[in-house]
């Protein structure tokens, strides 16, 4: 009937539409390359939902198989269900924030979109329909990588490693390396079964207009990061191919076209530098590889494979011989490979942040913390060795690791099980061919490898489940549905219609709309307005709606409460956001009192604003909640200085020292504070293995000494990097002055004269300083 095909179209739609979710980017939403992403997938996900809950109702065919994969991801989400119940903060572990966009709710979207994917694809021509469209997608994706690397698009989040419309490298990375997987896939139905792409006339005609398209997208999107117009030109574009592509045979000509495709796609994984990504994808292939071998020894392509492997090898042991070679640090990619060591500071990092997260899961180790609250774990078991990395951690960067202290044993367990379960389905099924085998065990070996580094984003995310739907769908084809005893009239499908359509209304403005709101009038709070107090009511819009990102919400209006009281605004106005940002700051530290971030914050808010009472006890409650963290223990050590209380201070800021004494900051701050009590002895030993060292004397300790009016002392900090770093014009001639200053003037004279021998472009203006010092005019004050 007619309303049963509509229901399937547009369940068919929500799913081919989901591909085309990674190019949203909004300027118009905090978060513009994860809430935007987040949101559409949400909606699209609930509308599909729904009306494939209608169909499944009337019609057994449009229900899933019983298949492991199905009972592994109802046992995954129902598990980590419980852990958000019973962990720190419920509400936080089930909504997420903006910043993320997952916790519990993302969850139960992706196992809504799993059924609805493993049961309307039921056909090869679906399921390569999809691949294909995908495939698309990435293409555009990865020519915006190259417009990003050509220089002619900015990358999003600064420096070299590119990031397309993904807003991070990583995410980049594993969305590529999926659909290297994918394009093998593809081409090896067409290559050895004779399935799978179709005319390649009407490919690379697509191909063709995606990449006009794609530059001007990108120029779009660079100048105002609002995408959502190019996404229907990219559909449209697509659907023309498509309909191409469904009268179309096979051709040769089309497998070229995916191996380029392969090709730009391992390209862009490479320049994305994500060591975990490039890795990942050598594991996968390999293990994809060892997988063919296993199940056809004999076959033609054994040889070539066990060669590959042998080549492999061969240039993985060369790199590493090679890794100090100028060729290799000249080449981005391979020069991150070859920076991995045990001593590198950011895989020093990842074993220390598995370190602490070993603990927290000892503390609660059944049901875990619940997700999104590793950021308690980190900072309650907090290394000091940790300190040359960002203070704030909310993900293990390491999936095993996540999910332990998201859900403890039996969250890890869910967790694998879905790699289990896939597996199993893939290897006892004979519905999938030697090579399809090899590839889909590949892909998840590389996502898994991946994964041990990283952490996942929605758009990996959406790409496991399609997988696992796929392999579902596949492996139980011809199998009877679930409940096929117990169907509905057909003659009930207009009333399950329209339950579908308030069910989708309704879960989707509860779910969305508040929280979307929300998310706007945090960029209006943050944007200029005409009338700053605007601002302060687009803070309160946020706030009032109570939603998943209150937080965040509560902290903008804290910043930009900081800056306020920094600048030049009439008192009242200055008043309005100090008590604004004050009230709101104890709720939430009320509402979260286990979150050292919101105390931290605060206290340092508190001092800025000139309340160091006040400050402190709030600070008090920081050091109990993360007791081995220097920005604490620094923040303490300011606000005694700022209640002329240095000895205190001096106690924080030596405790900071001892707990790691190779950070310089601390070891600088207890210094500077040695020196402020009259400890000069000890600021000396503190300060003499950096001087030895040559480094450049730190400018705090400089002003402080010159109050004191203690110009020996700092003619000392200077001299090692004065010796070491002769060219330094600048800090050689403050090096002369200050021994001029200590009553040294024929070292200082001394000092200048080598270096006008050093520095002849700087020659005038020495010659005139030593002409000054001699005849004892220079003033130095």
């Amino acid at each position: 009937m007619a309303l049963e095909r509509g229901l399937r179209n547009i369940v068919l739609a929500g799913v081919f539409a989901l591909p085309f979710v990674v190019l949203y980017v909004s300027s118009a939403l905090f978060f513009p390359f994860i809430t935007g992403k987040g949101f559409v997938f949400r909606l699209i996900t609930e509308v599909v939902f729904f009306a494939w809950l209608a169909l499944a109702a009337v019609n057994p065919e449009y229900r899933p198989r019983w298949n492991w994969v199905l009972l592994a991801f109802a046992f995954f989400l129902l598990v980590i269900g419980a852990a958000a119940l019973f962990g720190v903060y419920p509400e936080k572990s089930i909504w997420s924030n903006f910043e993320r966009m997952e916790g519990w709710v993302t969850l139960a979207h992706l196992f809504a979109y799993f059924l609805a994917a493993v049961s309307i694809l039921n056909t090869e021509r679906l399921w390569n329909a999809l691949w294909q469209v995908s495939l698309s997608v990435a293409v555009f994706v990865g020519l915006y990588g190259m417009l990003q690397l050509a220089g002619f698009i900015t990358i999003n989040q600064g420096g070299v490693r590119l990031d397309a419309t993904l807003g991070n490298a990583i995410y980049l990375a594993v969305y590529m390396l999926f659909h290297i997987f994918i394009a093998a896939l593809v081409w090896g139905r067409e290559k050895i079964e004779g399935k799978g792409i179709g005319n390649p006339a009407a490919l690379f005609g697509a191909a063709a207009a995606l990449q006009v398209f794609a530059v001007w997208h990108a120029y779009a999107v660079s100048q105002a990061h609002e995408s959502g117009a190019s996404v229907v030109l990219v559909i449209i574009s697509l659907g023309v191919w498509l309909y191409a592509w469904m009268r179309s045979g096979s051709y040769a000509l089309a497998r070229v076209a995916l191996a380029l495709a392969l090709a730009l796609f391992t390209f862009i994984l490479a320049f994305t530098l994500a060591r975990g990504a490039m890795l990942g994808l050598a594991v996968g292939a390999l293990v994809a590889a060892l997988a063919y071998i296993v199940q056809a020894p004999r076959a033609r392509l054994l040889k070539r494979i066990v060669v590959l492997l042998a080549v492999a090898l061969v240039m993985a042991g060369g790199l590493w011989f090679a890794r100090d070679a100028a060729w290799v640090q000249k080449v981005e990619p391979l020069q991150r490979l070859a920076s991995i060591s045990l001593s590198e500071t950011t895989v020093t990092a990842r074993f220390l942040n598995w370190g602490i997260a070993w603990e927290g899961f000892k503390e609660r180790p059944v049901l875990g913390w619940g997700q999104e609250n590793y950021a308690v774990v980190f900072d309650k078991y907090y290394d000091p060795r940790m300190y040359a990395q960002e203070p704030w951690f909310d993900r293990v960067h390491n999936a095993v690791f996540d999910w332990l202290i998201a859900g403890g044993v039996f969250g890890l367990l869910g967790y694998l099980a879905l790699f289990a379960a896939a597996l199993w389905a893939l290897w006892r099924s004979p519905a999938f061919a030697a090579y399809e085998r090899a590839i889909l065990t590949g892909l998840l070996a590389g996502y898994f490898f991946n994964n041990l580094t990283v952490f996942d984003n929605i758009t990996s995310y959406m790409l496991f489940v399609t997988v696992l739907a796929y392999i579902a769908a596949r492996a139980h084809q011809g199998a009877p549905p679930l409940l096929e005893k117990h169907t509905l009239s057909r003659g009930a499908l207009p009333i399950l219609a329209l339950f579908a359509v308030v069910g989708a209304w309704g879960v989707a403005w509860y779910v969305n709309a508040d929280a979307l709101a929300a998310n706007r009038a945090i960029i209006r709070a943050i944007s200029p307005q005409q009338d700053i107090m605007s601002n302060l009511a687009f803070f309160n819009e946020a706030i009032e709606r109570d939603t998943f990102g209150t937080q965040e919400a509560r902290e903008q209006l804290l910043q930009f409460a900081s800056r306020v009281l920094a600048a030049d605004f009439p008192q009242e106005v200055k008043r309005e956001f100090l008590a604004s940002a004050a009230n709101e700051m104890r709720q939430q530290m009320e509402e979260m009192p286990h979150t050292l971030r919101f105390l931290l914050l605060f206290g340092g808010f508190l001092d800025s604003a000139g309340f160091h009472d006040e400050a402190k006890p709030v600070l008090e409650r920081a050091r109990e909640l993360s007791p081995r963290k220097q920005a604490v223990l620094f923040q303490l050590g300011v606000n005694a200085l700022s209640r002329d209380e240095a000895n205190e201070a001096l106690r924080h800021f030596e405790e900071a020292y001892n707990l790691a004494p190779a950070y310089r900051e601390a070891r600088v701050l207890y210094a500077l504070t040695a020196f402020e009590t009259g400890r000069n002895t000890l600021g000396d030993e503190l300060l003499a293995p950096l001087v030895a060292r040559g480094e450049a004397p730190d400018r705090r300790i400089l002003s402080l000494l010159a109050g004191k009016r203690d110009f020996a002392r700092i003619a000392g900090l200077y001299r090692g990097y004065a010796e070491q770093n002769q060219n330094d014009v600048q800090a050689r001639v403050q090096y002369a002055i200050a021994l001029y200053a200590a009553g040294q003037r024929a070292q200082a004279i001394e000092e200048l004269e080598a270096l006008r021998e050093v520095a002849p472009a700087s020659a005038l203006d020495i010659s005139a300083l030593i002409a000054e010092m001699r005849a004892g005019t220079f003033n130095f004050e």
